[in-house]
């Protein structure tokens, strides 16, 4: 299913639990904010406490709590007594606690319980993927926070997380192309493994115990770049045998190349990091080292749009990194405080200080989250 459909998907059921909901009889001014501007001295640095296997819902959470001008809007809305879902209730009431009531630690169980509501599959205390996860959170934080600013032409200042991928379509028999658009909130990167690192022989035993478990099966790569992953997305693909394109020009199948190009790009840029694949006999997991830098992300060089005249360049402020395998994996975060500039390791309740920034680029790294530099030049909130 295409981003702009599942977020459709997602937007009915939105509208739907909004006509049933019931306003929370928690009240704003128990946490009682410093003031309306927003936590300009913001320094409280705060872990969440994991539920049962809900390490994944608190590496996402850790990622979009630092994100200044959402956290910012979030707030601001609430103040004001906006008309909100109970999902973005629930997610701004904890990061008001997170923010304002000076504790070490916070529970995100009634986020955990109102997202459910939304998304059965996180009813269960079984692991899930946290990209999933942040993928509907930010889903439903955007239509509460900007419902009619998801379009190709959108300019709104609103529109924080909303990016545009324009798809080119050309039959390959007649020549004709079709062009279309699909807004993102979140961009799904490729990780090639062309240049897989081959098993040395002393490696035997492991290539034996693939062969024999595929379960353990798992990439062993060398060190790529965002470019590359970049230039995989944007990569030309042709469209084939059971994949082939009906040409309305040609009034048939067709073979097709369909080609991939970012349109406009959203203030804050989320990336994930395609590590997990699955398929019907095993389930793999890409322990690809992808160097990411922490400044200047520059994507001009796949950013098409002639009339586009925003800034390119990005600063990381987040990461959510899972470690181990599939089965017995544990998802962590690194983020960056937004008054601070500091970065913090957030392990469920544990939270400590990053030592070197060196550990934050880390072959675990499944979840990047960037900020547009204009917006910290500015220290737009």
């Amino acid at each position: 299913m295409s981003t702009l459909k599942k977020l459709q998907t997602t937007g009915n059921a939105i509208n739907q639990i909004k006509a049933d909901y019931t306003p929370s009889r928690r009240s704003l001014t128990e946490f009682s904010p410093p003031d309306r501007n927003f936590c300009r001295s913001h320094t409280n640095v705060c872990g969440l406490r994991n539920l049962g296997r809900t390490c994944y819902i608190n590496s996402a959470i850790q990622c979009i709590t630092n994100i200044k001008p959402l956290t910012s809007l979030l707030i601001t809305s609430r103040q004001n007594n906006q008309m909100l879902t109970p999902v973005s209730i629930a997610y701004t009431d904890l990061i008001l606690e997170m923010l304002y009531m000076n504790v070490t630690s916070a529970s995100p169980v009634a986020l955990k319980e109102k997202i459910s509501e939304l998304c059965s599959r996180f009813a269960s205390f079984h692991q899930q993927d946290s990209y999933e996860f942040l993928n509907i959170l930010i889903d439903v934080l955007c239509q509460d926070l900007c419902p009619n600013s998801a379009h190709v032409d959108s300019s709104a200042d609103s529109a924080i997380v909303h990016g545009n991928i324009k798809s080119l379509i050309k039959c390959l028999e007649c020549k004709k192309d079709l062009s279309s658009y699909e807004f993102f909130t979140s961009l799904p990167l490729p990780i090639p493994t062309s240049s897989s690192v081959r098993y040395k022989k002393e490696n035997g035993m492991l290539t034996w115990l693939r062969y024999i478990f595929p379960a353990l099966t798992h990439h062993v790569d060398v060190s790529l770049t965002m470019k590359e992953c970049f230039d995989l997305l944007t990569k030309p693909e042709t469209l084939s045998e059971y994949g082939q394109w009906y040409c309305n020009e040609c009034g048939r199948l067709t073979n097709a190349e369909k080609k991939l190009n970012l349109w406009t790009l959203p203030k804050i840029l989320i990336l994930q990091l395609k590590r997990f694949t699955y398929d019907l006999s095993n389930n793999n997991k890409i322990n690809t080292f992808v160097d990411y830098p922490l400044e200047n992300l520059d994507l001009s060089d796949y950013v098409i749009n002639p009339d586009y005249d925003r800034t390119t360049r990005y600063n990381l402020v987040a990461v959510s990194v899972h470690s181990g395998s599939l089965s017995g994996g544990h998802y962590t975060a690194f983020a960056q405080n937004f008054d601070t500039k500091r970065w913090y390791h957030f392990n469920d309740e544990n939270v400590r200080d990053v030592s070197s920034k060196n550990e934050i680029i880390t072959a675990d790294a499944c979840i990047l989250v960037y900020i547009q530099q204009a917006l910290l030049s500015s220290e737009v909130d």
